[in-house]
């Protein structure tokens, strides 16, 4: 890993969308080999592959079924180190303000406003969460 200061990546999603949700299935495909940070919520889901994981200060290994969320402006390194053929990564990346204020201010919303909250350090989630959230981030993708 390049412990150099990160770069700042420019997602640039389409004017009228809030969500970028890509899949890296060819090791040549992941353009993001660098250590990087970006404006807008991310999450890495990993179906197949093994690899280093780099988020913030923490650095860890990772294997199929990985599943991250990475807050805005918190450095990170591709999630395939070095890209294997075989390995599947999806990224979801969410514009800066997504869901937006008031929205995120309702009761209802207090447990994902913790969990935004959190998101700036970086989560990696476990058990059964994994494999449901993943099956949706695939689905949504695909559509």
């Amino acid at each position: 890993m390049n412990t150099t200061k990160p770069i700042l990546q420019q997602v640039n999603p389409f004017m009228d969308q809030s969500i970028v949700a890509r899949s890296f299935e060819h090791p040549d495909q992941n353009i993001y080999k660098y250590w990087h940070y970006h404006h807008e919520l991310e999450i890495i889901y990993i179906n197949k592959g093994s690899g280093k994981k780099y988020v913030g200060s923490n650095f860890s290994y990772f294997s199929s079924g990985e599943l991250v969320l990475i807050g805005p402006f918190l450095p990170h390194y591709s999630f395939i180190d070095p890209p294997k053929e075989g390995q599947i990564k999806y990224s979801v990346q969410m514009r800066e303000g997504f869901p937006g204020v008031s929205m995120l201010m309702i009761p209802e919303m207090q447990p994902i406003k913790k969990l935004l909250e959190k998101a700036v350090f970086g989560i990696s989630f476990f058990g059964k969460t994994k494999l449901k959230v993943g099956r949706k981030i695939e689905k949504l993708i695909q559509e």
